[in-house]
């Protein structure tokens, strides 16, 4: 089955292709970058699996809530017994991409990682980067509407950088 862009990974943003590894390395950075943030920020992560969701990934989002005010998990049972994170395992569609987001948002800085699994290269995913705070902020209404879902809104606007 071929996988299909989403609405920011393909569609508004270029991703790159890269080995596992990349990404993974991504994801530590920006998580250790918010844990010692000096400015509050809201950290909003999609696991889309229990399978992601290490004890080591449950240890910097336990740092995280501990020190901001509000870091949200979704995608994973597992993160509903730490204290002071929110999180929701919302339905899925079956036919849409399996994405894993990461998104930082404060005063000072606004930061968006969205990343999908290419079955067609084992151990490779797409991935997109950015700083835009439109996109960034776009990004974070999407995984706030799965973790409370209002049935008035079913999808949010994705603004389109201009061209510089």
């Amino acid at each position: 089955m071929p996988e299909r862009p989403s609405v920011l990974l393909g569609d508004v943003l270029r991703p790159r292709t890269v080995h596992r590894g990349v990404v993974t390395a991504l994801a530590l950075m920006l998580e250790s970058a918010a844990i010692e943030s000096a400015n509050p920020v809201t950290v909003l992560a999609d696991f889309h699996s229990d399978e992601f969701f290490t004890s080591e990934a449950a240890a910097r989002f336990t740092a995280m809530a501990a020190v901001h005010p509000f870091v949200a998990v979704l995608g994973t049972t597992a993160a509903a017994t730490i204290p002071g994170l929110r999180s929701a395992v919302p339905e899925r569609s079956s036919d849409g991409p399996a994405e894993w987001s990461l998104v930082i948002i404060g005063t000072e800085q606004a930061t968006a990682l969205i990343v999908r699994e290419l079955h067609r290269m084992p151990g490779h995913f797409e991935y997109a980067l950015t700083h835009h705070r439109d996109l960034v902020a776009a990004a974070g209404r999407s995984l706030i509407a799965r973790l409370l879902p209002d049935p008035e809104v079913t999808q949010y606007d994705v603004p389109r950088p201009e061209s510089s």
